[in-house]
């Protein structure tokens, strides 16, 4: 079976991160994507990220239409403690696979630049083949070395939707309509929790209402 694992803080979740996902299924055939949203993010400054459980809510929903899309709680912060690094939650997931399960690793271009200094790295780079999202002046070449010799690379075409979450966060606190940007059930979440508005307590009041239930 052909899995891939597809991280990131999903706050929120976007079209863009649908449209990536969907090109990285259609090209490696892939019969199971799971989404997972970070718990505790090590280059996060405590506070920065909106509670776990809203941004697995908005993964939830806006996957709800595609049966190989999967919102995981690999990285809840209820079930893993302290920072949460990909190397540990790969391997938690191979745990789960099969001997002949290929495990795919997803990522954006900008960040797999950055892949040398992540704890584990090189551990990584044998247990996973990435999928990095081809963006405009991206170039292997950049690459340390020793990750360009010992990973297994997939690159994706760049995908039409040119969308960011810091792009959805600055359209709610001035007033934009999110139709163009996100999945309108995510939208509706977002209004409905009061995320993202300015000079707001939508990360108290999340943080203090009960959490939802594992899906």
């Amino acid at each position: 079976m052909n899995v891939a694992l597809f991280g990131g803080t999903f706050d929120p979740i976007h079209r863009g991160h649908l449209a990536v996902a969907r090109a990285a299924r259609r090209q490696l055939m892939l019969e199971e994507l799971l989404f997972v949203p970070s718990g505790v993010p090590p280059h996060k400054r405590a506070g920065a990220v909106t509670p776990f459980h809203d941004r697995h809510a908005m993964v939830v929903l806006a996957t709800a239409g595609e049966r190989s899309f999967v919102p995981s709680r690999l990285e809840d912060p209820d079930l893993v403690a302290g920072a949460t690094y990909s190397i540990d939650t790969v391997r938690r997931l191979r745990r789960a696979l099969g001997p002949r399960d290929r495990l795919f690793f997803l990522i954006g271009a900008d960040a797999f630049l950055d892949i040398a200094t992540w704890r584990g790295a090189d551990v990584l780079t044998h247990e996973v083949e990435f999928v990095v999202a081809n963006r405009p002046g991206f170039s292997l070449a950049a690459l340390p070395e020793r990750v360009r010799d010992r990973a297994t690379l997939h690159l994706l075409p760049g995908v039409s939707e040119r969308i960011s979450a810091t792009e959805v966060r600055r359209a709610v606190r001035s007033g934009q309509g999110l139709e163009d940007r996100v999945d309108p059930a995510v939208a509706a979440y977002i209004y409905g929790a009061g995320l993202y508005r300015a000079n707001s307590c939508a990360h108290h009041r999340s943080e203090t209402r009960s959490k939802t239930p594992a899906a």
